[in-house]
């Protein structure tokens, strides 16, 4: 009987314990973003790495040459991901990669918006714009890209 209860014990320390570390990475991965740009861009899809590139200010030019303007949101489940899974960065990551590049002059932070709704209003009416939303965001306002690995 008291081996029992040690195991009862044991086993919901360990699902109380497993719950706290991994639910931040599930609530991370619970909201997929979808990639929007203006539907001026030529482009229909991007290598993971050309969309690294454009978010960490590399790629500044669309294939027929216009200027990329990319959008980001300040925050919630869609932005954390589309920053671990597109560039590879946490948050802090990404501000400090920012903050970096503002400070020596290489680039200027990205315009970051409250909302899905704002960041979809702004990438349909910029050309050259290309921002990230919630997948249950999708609008026929803009082109959604596609994303090869």
């Amino acid at each position: 009987m008291k081996s029992f209860k040690c195991l009862c014990l044991f086993v919901f320390i360990a699902a109380v314990f497993g719950g706290i570390f991994f639910l931040p990475y599930s609530a991370a991965l619970a909201e997929d973003s979808i990639i929007i740009c203006n539907k001026n861009i030529p482009d229909s899809g991007l290598s993971k790495k050309e969309l690294e590139d454009i978010f960490l200010g590399k790629k500044t030019r669309w294939s027929d040459e216009q200027k990329i303007t990319f959008v980001i949101l300040k925050g919630g489940e869609a932005h954390v991901n589309f920053l671990s899974r597109y560039v590879d960065k946490t948050e802090s990551q990404f501000i400090m990669y920012w903050k970096k590049m503002v400070f020596t002059g290489e680039g200027r932070l990205p315009k970051a918006f409250d909302t899905p709704e704002e960041l979809l209003k702004y990438v349909s009416e910029t050309s050259g714009a290309i921002g990230y939303v919630p997948s249950h965001v999708a609008s026929d306002r803009v082109k959604t890209l596609i994303v090869r690995e």
